[in-house]
């Protein structure tokens, strides 16, 4: 059912890492869980993953086609999403007989704008669909970045890779400053910094970054670790808990976000590239690549039956509530693997 032979190494194994920490999170154990670092992870594995096809459609052929781009990523996002809301606004019309949730937020979830809905417009949507918002800013970045990238590889360059490395490195450090413009100049924190594209778009840049440093590397089944290797990782280890743990609010809306980016960079080449290496060894698990393939779908649905269950079941925030969701929404993302991106997936590959 599962085919991994194409597959990078280890980026499922992660996925699933990302959906765990969101969901368990969002069960109730948000003060010891760091939901948010899953969102992060979501995002540099996109930008990771996402600019290393293009380097290598680019290798290949020598351009890349932005037509076939959107085609894939419409085929791969759009299908679970619309069904989703589709078949979760109707279950809860059904239950309540009227629908009463705002019709501009509703068309922000399914247009993604719902990050910038949620900031400075506010209203009623389905109570676990909040999550869209990552996927807002995900979209945001997809919309522009194929440009972008054309427009680099396309100039008479010898080199374009390092002129696009070095226009990435500059939008990461554009970003932080921003975030610091917004917090120290306007004193702004809370949504407009954590949700908006435009603050939170560096942990996509990040990932951007690394597929840049090592596209051209050939992912071998690399196992051994040396000691200046253990080194980096237990620095990037020191990185992200002190991005956990550090709760000055300066820190936390400017720094942290960057802190976890050049931390993921660290571990994320290491995850890839040593793989087979015991420490990175639970990632490429049978159990846990499954998670990570059903990861998208996952994240969509388990805070809407987190919700179900607490209205309807009754259920208290702990761990049956998060068993409970996990269990569902494992079994909807299966189904929707078989019936739903299957199918369009086979479709998606005539645009690759």
């Amino acid at each position: 059912m599962f085919d991994f032979s194409k597959k990078i190494p280890s980026l499922d194994g992660i996925r699933a890492f990302a959906v765990l920490l969101v969901l368990i999170s969002h069960a109730g154990y948000g003060h010891i869980v760091p939901g948010g670092f899953g969102v992060t992870l979501f995002f540099f594995l996109s930008g990771y993953l996402i600019t290393f096809l293009l380097l290598k459609e680019f290798k290949s052929h020598g351009k890349i086609s932005k037509s076939n781009f959107f085609m894939r990523r419409a085929l791969r996002i759009l299908p679970p999403l619309f069904f989703v809301l589709l078949v979760f606004y109707g279950v809860d019309y059904l239950l309540k007989n009227s629908f009463s949730y705002d019709f501009l937020g509703v068309c922000s979830q399914l247009f993604f704008f719902y990050n910038y809905y949620e900031i400075f417009v506010g209203g009623d949507v389905l109570s676990g669909t909040g999550v869209l918002w990552s996927l807002a800013v995900e979209e945001h970045y997809y919309a522009l970045f194929p440009f972008v990238f054309a427009l680099i590889f396309s100039l008479d360059n010898r080199a374009p890779e390092k002129l696009f490395l070095w226009l990435l490195v500059f939008l990461v450090l554009l970003v932080f400053l921003w975030r610091c413009y917004l917090y120290f100049d306007l004193s702004i924190t809370g949504d407009r910094i954590y949700f908006s594209t435009d603050t939170r778009v560096d942990s996509i840049l990040f990932g951007a970054i690394l597929s840049v440093l090592v596209y051209e590397k050939r992912i071998d089944d690399c196992s051994i670790l040396y000691l200046r290797d253990y080194v980096c990782l237990f620095v990037a280890l020191i990185m992200v808990l002190a991005s956990f743990l550090i709760r000055d609010d300066a820190f936390r809306w400017t720094l942290r976000f960057t802190v976890q980016g050049l931390a993921l960079i660290i571990f994320f080449y290491y995850a890839v590239f040593y793989s087979t290496n015991p420490i990175f060894r639970i990632f490429n698990w049978v159990p846990i690549q499954v998670i990570g393939v059903l990861s998208y779908t996952i994240y969509l649905v388990h805070a809407i039956f987190l919700h179900f269950l607490k209205e309807y079941m009754a259920m208290e925030e702990g761990l049956l509530l998060a068993l409970c969701s996990f269990a569902l929404s494992f079994f909807v993302a299966l189904s929707m693997y078989i019936w739903v991106e299957k199918p369009f997936a086979a479709i998606k590959t005539k645009f690759n």
